[in-house]
């Protein structure tokens, strides 16, 4: 299955129901098992998280601790929570997203997007199935319309990032395998 981590956004707050979720319309799209582990109030990254979620034989794991996290708190557990990952997982995909937003700036996805960079710049081989997301085709801008309180998505919301989701899934999936390929041959 995919294994989704991350916030209040991801369990499906403010969705008029479950099956509106972002990720059960993600699911849907992809045709495979996903697994929903969006906490409320929490998902900060927290040293002790990744054993949990290691304990799933996923094909991707998608990292979504946006909307509970500061920029300190991004640049002091972030990077540690994926190397714990990549402990854990050496061989599964990570796919760390930046926050939705129909604003056109946020101050923790550049933390995000920094952490990103290092790591990949570090070994670019150990962490070749890192991944990233950027917010900018998670939701629609121009009419602003998208949320509930300009940070949880509603039903339209949900709908627009479930499909943005899936295909950003489908590519890394697709990357996956090919990569894999590569390596076998």
């Amino acid at each position: 299955p995919i294994v989704h981590y991350g916030t209040s956004i991801v369990h499906g707050g403010c969705a008029s129901r479950p099956g509106l979720a972002f990720t059960a319309v993600a699911a849907r799209g992809l045709d495979l098992p996903y697994v929903n582990l969006g906490f409320s109030g929490a998902a900060k990254m927290e040293a002790s998280v990744p054993e949990f979620l290691a304990a799933a034989d996923a094909s991707l794991y998608v990292v979504d601790a946006r909307w509970n996290m500061s920029p300190e708190m991004v640049a002091t557990n972030c990077a540690p929570f994926l190397r714990k990952m990549k402990e854990l997982k050496p061989d599964v995909p990570i796919l760390l997203c930046e926050g939705c937003t129909v604003w056109d700036h946020d101050s923790c996805n550049p933390a995000f997007r920094k952490v990103y960079d290092a790591l990949k710049a570090e070994d670019p081989v150990k962490w070749r199935n890192l991944y990233y997301f950027e917010e900018k085709t998670m939701l629609p801008k121009e009419d602003k319309e998208a949320t509930h309180d300009f940070c949880h998505p509603n039903d339209y919301g949900m709908l627009h990032m479930g499909h943005a989701y899936a295909r950003r899934i489908r590519e890394v999936l697709a990357d996956g395998c090919r990569t894999e390929r590569r390596l076998v041959k």
